[in-house]
């Protein structure tokens, strides 16, 4: 009848420890409350309990009773060693009466510092699968009986159904909150208009949340390699002086991902040859790794690259995660990617809406000059008609005095014929102009160059004269004749004139030099140069587009070219920059017009006809 009571009293203790211990579906807190009931139905001084870790090659001190917890902590046994060691690889219980009678046991000090002599050591495990090792220690020798030691080995065993499914809840509340995370960041990420870059950084701190204790890299391809650049990395100290920014095409494991378009892996980057900064990898304590490519429809993005520490491991669950958050990872590197263009193309697009809203501000500014030249021109005209009458009548009063006989001052006479020839000038200019601003219609005839210049000049050669600028002429004499307007053509040398006097403002060499030639059998050639700054080669292309100047507003209308353009177009010729001279400054226009060998001579300068301008402006050459 004793030991029947004694049976049912140890059934009833199994019963409400096994109770005990499955009260709770927290890891550490059934870890605790096993050591704690094995404690009270054995009645040992010292319980431990070591559980494997995710390698399956160690044990690992995880709580116990009769020792400090500072004294075991990070104590570790690998399978196969010691008594613990031995248990997991037999999967049977081993019962050591004398641990200092034995040389299997590599922790003398809890023998002699805390007189602990006997050894029991269960498995917790559930069927063939281990879990790690029970352990019981006595101050005094002793030997368990086998009802003992199946009586404690139950409670083992409930021990590994407590762990078990406390472990189960852990994995599914570590799973219910990844699946929330990724739920979470998947919308953030493909929801969020950024760049590329701040993409990338908010996909590894991604990474550091859906798995905590990994070190994680991004690696991109861009449009104009098909290597991967470095991109971004979280979970590891910030990148040393030695560290790749660049992987070629399958190099690495992040290259191998990229080229094969598969999930690449290694258990040992410190070892692996395909993984060249072992060193950093050790430095890091970093073990394994995977890469996994990113995608997006047809296109390759880049590289996800997770490195795991030691006693850290991935399982098939977290492998299908890590699969799933790449696939999201490249859905918005791709939406950023698109973003970022879409942002520069509206950007170029408001640029150039600014630029052409630029452009006809000026133009428009340009056209309100023109009409106010226009207006100057005809209200010149018109001032010269006015002036004309009473120069007239100047210079009739003047030659009557020439031929007035009381007149015998030497002195004053010569002083006369000095406003007779003066009020002469005058009257040739204002006939001139008066001629020069008449609207008229297209009329063509054998025209002299030479002296299409000399009528410009009655215009130019003094407003040149007062900016200090020599005007070098050298004029073919026997040049042959072109046929075409000469009010028309006047207007090109006016505009090309003016436009080199306007370029030399500011310029220490002010030389203009204008020059006629034959350039051929059939061509003859007007050529002004000057010795200002030049236009630059980007320009030269626009500037005979109407309204287009490199003046500053209210000195230019961007028409003096144009102008020119289709005037010389008109005739059949044509007009040509050439920009910087030698030197390096200065602009040569060069209008080439058709002309007729048999007219070689006609309308060309002849004996006596003068090479300057009046004034005596310039001097001559050739």
């Amino acid at each position: 009848m004793t030991d029947t009571a004694g049976d049912h009293a140890r059934a009833q203790a199994l019963l409400e420890a096994s109770r005990a211990i499955s009260s709770s579906l927290d890891l550490d807190e059934t870890l605790r409350l096993i050591v704690r009931e094995a404690a009270a139905i054995s009645e040992a001084p010292a319980v431990r309990l070591f559980l494997l870790d995710d390698s399956g090659r160690t044990l690992q001190y995880r709580v116990g009773t009769g020792i400090p917890s500072e004294e075991e902590e990070g104590l570790t046994i690998p399978v196969g060693e010691s008594f613990s060691g031995q248990v997991v690889v037999t999967g049977q219980p081993l019962m050591v009466p004398d641990t200092r009678l034995e040389s299997r046991f590599i922790h003398p000090m809890h023998a002699t510092k805390y007189r602990l002599v006997s050894y029991l050591g269960l498995p917790v495990k559930k069927g063939n699968r281990p879990f790690g090792v029970l352990v019981f220690n006595t101050t005094a020798p002793r030997i368990y009986t086998e009802p003992e030691v199946s009586y404690l080995n139950a409670f083992a065993e409930q021990a590994a159904i407590a762990i078990e499914n406390a472990r189960l809840h852990s994995i599914s509340l570590r799973r219910a909150q990844q699946l929330a995370i990724l739920t979470e960041v998947t919308h953030a990420l493909t929801t969020a208009t950024s760049d590329p870059l701040a993409t990338a950084e908010a996909i590894l701190d991604a990474i550091q949340s859906l798995f905590p204790g990994t070190a994680s890299q991004l690696w991109e391809r861009r449009q104009d390699s098909d290597g991967l650049f470095f991109m971004a990395m979280r979970g590891v100290r910030e990148v040393t002086e030695g560290f790749r920014r660049y992987l070629a095409p399958g190099e690495d494991l992040a290259g191998e991902a990229a080229a094969t378009g598969q999930l690449v892996s290694s258990p040992d980057v410190t070892s692996d040859p395909r993984f060249a900064d072992q060193a950093w990898a050790r430095a890091e304590g970093l073990v394994g790794g995977l890469a996994l490519p990113l995608i997006y429809g047809d296109e390759l993005l880049g590289s996800l690259v997770l490195f795991i520490r030691a006693g850290r491991q991935i399982g098939v669950e977290e492998e299908v995660l890590l699969r799933t958050f790449a696939a999201q990872a490249a859905i918005a590197i791709g939406k950023a990617r698109l973003y970022t263009k879409v942002a520069a193309h509206a950007q170029e697009l408001i640029e150039k809406v600014e630029e052409r809203t630029r452009e006809l501000q000026s133009a428009q500014m340009q056209v309100v000059q023109s009409a106010k030249l226009a207006s100057v021109g005809t209200l010149a005209a018109g001032v010269a008609h006015e002036l004309n009458q009473p120069l007239m009548v100047i210079r009739g009063y003047v030659q009557e005095l020439l031929v007035d006989e009381r007149i015998t001052d030497p002195e004053i006479q010569e002083d006369l014929r000095r406003i007779e020839a003066q009020t002469g000038r005058m009257v040739a200019i204002i006939t001139h102009l008066r001629g020069f601003s008449r609207e008229s219609t297209l009329r063509r005839q054998y025209t002299d160059l030479n002296q299409v210049v000399r009528d410009a000049f009655t215009f130019l050669a003094q407003q040149l004269k007062l900016r200090s600028i020599e005007v070098v002429y050298e004029l073919a004499p026997t040049l042959p004749s072109v046929w075409g307007d000469p009010l028309q053509l006047e207007q090109v040398v006016l505009n090309l004139v003016t436009n080199a006097r306007d370029a030399m403002e500011g310029s220490p060499d002010r030389t203009l030099t204008i020059r006629t030639e034959q350039a051929g059998a059939e061509t003859v050639s007007l050529q002004v140069a000057d010795t200002g700054s030049g236009i630059q080669s980007a320009l030269q292309e626009r500037i005979f587009d109407p309204f287009f100047t490199t003046k500053e507003i209210g000195k230019g209308t961007g028409l003096g070219l144009s102008i020119c353009h289709g005037i010389i177009q008109a005739h059949g010729g044509k007009i040509e920059v050439e920009s910087p001279m030698a030197g390096g400054r200065g602009t040569r226009f060069s209008v080439l017009l058709p002309c007729r060998a048999t007219d070689r001579g006609e309308g060309s300068a002849r004996p006596g006809d003068e090479m300057s301008p009046p004034g005596g402006v310039g001097k001559e050459r050739g």
